[in-house]
């Protein structure tokens, strides 16, 4: 079921996400600690080997824009940012649920919801 709730909760999963994934500067230890529990276990493994210091360092700028939203369990959400247009493919295993991150979403690259 797609409410007011759901449509806020998802909002800011996607922002924290994005937030707390583009941080470029800390040290890998500190970055993983704080993104790993926002990820699925499948995001866990695609970005477990990440260098923080390759993420781009960006602000979101403006509201989030969602698609992919025809199930209730997952939606993409995309960002205008000063790096360009981020996304987060978002899913949740219950209604209402915790939203987490499956997939971040470059410029020009397209959802795996999609």
């Amino acid at each position: 079921m797609w409410d007011q709730q759901s449509h806020t909760a998802a909002q800011e999963a996607a922002k924290t996400l994005l937030a707390t994934w583009s941080r470029p500067t800390l040290a890998y230890e500190q970055w993983w600690a704080e993104l790993e529990p926002l990820l699925s276990p499948e995001g866990q493994q695609k970005y477990a080997y990440t260098d923080p210091a390759n993420v781009p360092a960006l602000e979101i700028t403006g509201p989030g824009v969602e698609s992919n939203n025809d199930n209730p369990h997952v939606v993409t959400i995309t960002f205008p940012t000063t790096a360009g247009d981020f996304g987060v493919d978002l899913s949740r295993t219950s209604i209402p649920g915790h939203w987490i991150a499956e997939n971040i979403i470059f410029p020009g690259d397209y959802s795996r919801l999609q």
